[in-house]
């Protein structure tokens, strides 16, 4: 059998013309917010870009495109701000508040999710250090003074080999027996 022969295709959209650049509205919609995030013009622009997305709203995966450019847009660059995102979704319905509004829910929505998802990734690393506290006081406790590499060792645990070596320290006669592979 014969394998077909592949060769990528690098197509610069940065050098384009606005016209230039086709496809559906969710491909222009993305192509184009890539092709003017890193230049000056960005916010010139965006109003007209998610202008031309309306429609996307129609769908869940059209608004989580939307939603995912500008979530990139500012968290990911940096390029916008709250207060700036409000602006320019203002400007791309030229006085409708339709897309500022839902956008600014989805968004919000999105910033909540990502905020809960911090907090809960805050709480389990709170959890393991605690975690590596207590084994460690434990291992000093039936060992005396720990080691630098114990140390070490702890600091750079998984949850799971955590309770390991903690289970191991009833059976283990030395600390090199807690640690063993």
């Amino acid at each position: 059998s014969r394998l077909p022969e592949f060769a990528p295709v690098l197509q610069d959209f940065s050098r384009l013309d606005d016209r230039d650049i086709r496809g559906g509205v969710s491909a222009r919609t993305v192509l184009l917010t890539l092709k003017h995030v890193f230049r000056d013009d960005l916010l010139e622009r965006l109003p007209e870009i998610l202008a031309q997305a309306q429609e996307m709203l129609k769908n869940e995966n059209g608004r989580e495109i939307i939603f995912t450019l500008l979530y990139y847009l500012t968290e990911g660059t940096g390029k916008l701000d709250e207060e700036t995102l409000g602006a320019v979704l203002e400007d791309s319905v030229h006085g409708g508040g339709i897309m500022q509004s839902f956008l600014k829910k989805y968004y919000d929505q999105g910033l909540e999710k990502g905020v809960q998802q911090g907090i809960q990734k805050g709480v389990q690393q709170g959890m393991q250090q605690g975690e590596q506290r207590v084994l460690s006081r434990l291992l000093r406790k039936r060992f005396g003074d720990l080691p630098e590499w114990t140390e070490q060792m702890l600091k750079e645990a998984s949850g799971r080999m955590l309770e390991v070596w903690s289970e191991r320290i009833f059976t283990a006669t030395t600390l090199e027996d807690v640690f063993a592979e």
